[in-house]
């Protein structure tokens, strides 16, 4: 087995792996690209959008439009920065808190399956390869900030 026929299955587990993300999403009436960001702003409320821009690795205008998608969906309101007028600071609505949690909840469970039957050695192993490639990865690229889902039910602030 070489480098390349590693970095083919693993290239084709992440696509089949955003291909669920995308079907998860429009399951619950969203583009594939605002989960990340409504579990990001659940993560981080009261940010800006360049700090999410800079967490999600996406361009600001990427996230000015997912987030205008969000908003006028009820799943995320805005409160203008106080000491920068200029700046909104993006919250979740309790019904953004709610899709944020059912899709953690799915996209755990379709992790789980993908999962299914290593023993836990096995993901522990798993894990520390990951780890290395991400060493290695960052070696290359350099540091960089990604918000990793860590609360579940999500933070909401009330606009």
């Amino acid at each position: 087995m070489t480098v390349q026929d590693v970095a083919r299955k693993y290239m084709r587990l992440s696509i089949y792996r955003r291909a669920l993300l995308r079907k998860k999403a429009f399951a619950v009436g969203l583009h594939d690209g605002q989960l990340p960001l409504l579990e990001a702003i659940t993560q981080m409320p009261g940010s800006t959008q360049q700090e999410l821009s800079e967490s999600l690795l996406v361009s600001a205008a990427s996230i000015a439009l997912s987030a205008k998608r969000l908003e006028r969906a009820g799943l995320i309101c805005r409160e203008t920065d106080e000491t920068n007028r200029r700046r909104n600071k993006l919250s979740v609505t309790e019904e953004g808190a709610a899709v944020a949690a059912k899709h953690r909840d799915q996209l755990n469970e379709a992790d789980s399956a993908m999962l299914r039957g290593f023993s836990e050695r096995e993901l522990t192993q798993l894990a520390e390869y990951l780890d290395r490639m991400l060493d290695n990865i960052t070696d290359e690229a350099g540091p960089i900030r990604v918000i990793l889902p860590q609360v579940k039910g999500g933070n909401k602030t009330k606009c």
